[in-house]
């Protein structure tokens, strides 16, 4: 019993002091974290000790999930790809929409019922070999992600209502993505959506083997 009233004693004491050092800490102005912040203006030359290198250094703290393009849907991993990585669409927050055309030379053109979608690739882009981006790896991407082991349940819904995808015979740059239903995310979900290289990563052309079906 005596032990148990000291105990007691002894928290209502610790108790008291972090009210009393609380109230203390709120009467004081707050800093934001890392001290007081410091407004530099804007820079109108270019300075000759500034790094003339095309090279941008970001320091995080955590580490991504993944960084297989088809794998992982960690927000550090997408953030990483934002930087690094080349979309069909890419975000656009002035835009009505939130998404703008990328790898695409313009948004789709949309079908009336809602479920196609027709895209241009634009010619220029190039893989690291020096080879076009083609259809053939737009479709091979949105396969190899839709293959039932591939590790992104966060795509999973949006894949699983994509029923094809056609070539335009005659302009090799245009395809449609062809949908099951109406989605208001049928189009968004390509948004940040990286694309494979079907040579690099198929050689064998595996996937032409199989539908999306």
């Amino acid at each position: 019993m005596y032990r148990f009233s000291v105990l007691c004693v002894i928290a209502l004491v610790i108790s008291c002091n972090q009210i009393e050092n609380g109230s203390q800490a709120d009467s004081k102005e707050k800093e934001p974290i890392g001290g007081p912040l410091e407004m530099f203006p804007a820079a109108v030359t270019f300075s000759d000790d500034w790094s003339r290198e095309n090279t941008m250094v970001y320091h995080v703290l955590g580490e991504p999930d993944d960084m297989h393009p088809t794998n992982g849907g960690s927000a550090l991993k997408s953030f990483i790809f934002t930087l690094t990585q080349a979309h069909l669409l890419e975000p656009d927050s002035k835009s009505p929409t939130g998404v703008k055309p990328g790898l695409v030379q313009s948004m789709p053109v949309v079908s009336g019922d809602g479920l196609a979608y027709t895209y241009k690739l634009r010619s220029e882009p190039k893989w690291d070999n020096g080879t076009a981006i083609t259809v053939r790896d737009v479709i091979f991407s949105l396969m190899a992600a839709k293959c039932p082991l591939t590790n992104n349940p966060h795509l999973k819904p949006y894949l699983e209502n994509l029923k094809s995808v056609k070539i335009d015979s005659s302009n090799e740059l245009s395809f449609t993505i062809i949908m099951k239903e109406r989605n208001v995310l049928n189009m968004a979900f390509l948004t940040g959506f990286p694309l494979m290289q079907e040579a690099y990563w198929d050689s064998a052309m595996t996937l032409r083997k199989y539908t999306f079906q």
